[in-house]
């Protein structure tokens, strides 16, 4: 149910209605382990079933692998283009054979970023002979830096106006009310984002702040009893979540996009964030406040700002997130996507040029 794989499932369907033949390959049921077969073997094995997904929501069929740890070309259909979506399926990727498709490598993240991630095995992804399509101009710049990447095909991300939109003309609520996401993720700086919230009670002492996670924290971050959690919400309730907000507070040390600034000014809630994914690419002084700072109490006096406009500057702010969330249209952004497809598929994909002495060791 992540953002990534919201735009994966987006695509896969609009290229499947396009009369493209699609077929989402991946990992289901995991091999057991030693201890998982004695249980077994006493019957007390849980059976294994498919999480809640974005391929679901968009009604599309998974051809899922049960029991190894990484897909081979038996797994995979012939085709004329492969996409992987992670470092792992791009590993995969890298080992099929020419009749299963151009290799192209759908980037959504920096992923040799991720804490959780073996760096080494995600950042050699990159230098892989694959075609890039990207969503960020943030990654297109990292991909240039660190691997002298030049050739990535920058598609930036989209959102449902069906989905994301404010159920009524927004106005500014009597009761200030800001709003963040939840997350276990440490580069989400969820702590930024808490310990901001607590500066601005102490101007606004009735404050609301509304948290969106997935799960409950769990020790991952502080959730005060003045909060107000919704965690897991259906879809059709991330729009009333959005647009109970009269900011939005984006708080991210790294990201490949950050969907949540493209949702939240979709339903017409002005973003307080720092330039992290695509923040620089969408958030001017008409539409919220770009903090450069992981100070909270900065984070907090530009959140205060918004707060303590008058409703009539509010709601030009509130419509200048909702003009620029309508700039993102999912059609253009296939448009896009569909045609670099063709030019990895067609052989059309420019040579990658190559930038010996950019500043990482990654340098290919």
């Amino acid at each position: 149910m992540s953002g990534g794989a919201r735009v994966v499932a987006r695509y896969a369907r609009m290229l499947k209605e396009r009369g493209h033949e699609v077929t989402l390959t991946g990992l289901g049921a995991p091999a057991l382990t030693l201890k998982a077969r004695l249980k077994g073997l006493m019957g007390k094995t849980p059976e294994w079933r498919e999480p809640p997904s974005h391929y679901a929501l968009e009604g599309l069929p998974l051809s899922l692998v049960n029991g190894r740890n990484a897909l081979v070309a038996a797994d995979v259909p012939d085709a004329d283009v492969v996409v992987a979506t992670f470092w792992k399926t791009a590993e995969w990727m890298a080992g099929l054979p020419p009749e299963k498709g151009k290799h192209v490598y759908f980037v959504q993240h920096h992923e040799a970023d991720f804490p959780h991630a073996d760096r080494a095995r995600a950042a050699a992804t990159y230098r892989a002979e694959s075609r890039i399509i990207v969503v960020s101009g943030w990654i297109t710049g990292v991909l240039k830096q660190e691997y002298g990447i030049n050739d990535a095909a920058l598609v930036l991300n989209a959102v449902d106006p069906q989905l994301f939109a404010p159920r009524a003309p927004r106005a500014k609520n009597r009761r200030p009310t800001v709003g963040f996401m939840g997350s276990h993720n440490s580069t989400k700086r969820v702590d930024l984002a808490v310990r901001a919230c607590e500066i601005l009670r102490e101007k606004f002492p009735d404050l609301r702040v509304r948290v969106l996670a997935a799960n409950a924290p769990n020790g991952d971050y502080v959730m005060h009893d003045w909060f107000e959690p919704t965690f897991n919400p259906p879809q059709e309730k991330l729009a009333e979540l959005y647009a109970d907000c009269d900011a939005w507070l984006f708080t991210s040390d790294i990201e490949g996009y950050g969907l949540p600034l493209l949702e939240a000014m979709a339903c017409g809630t002005p973003l307080v964030a720092r330039p992290a994914g695509a923040a620089p690419d969408l958030v001017t002084k008409e539409n919220g406040v770009l903090i450069e700072s992981d100070d909270p109490a900065r984070i907090a006096e530009a959140a205060a700002r918004v707060l303590s406009l008058a409703p009539g500057e509010w709601k030009a702010m509130s419509d200048a997130a909702l003009r620029t969330a309508r700039g993102h249209d999912w059609n253009d952004s296939f448009r896009q996507f569909e045609a670099a497809l063709y030019a990895a598929a067609d052989g059309n994909w420019p040579p990658r040029p190559r930038f010996p002495n950019c500043e990482s060791q990654n340098a290919v």
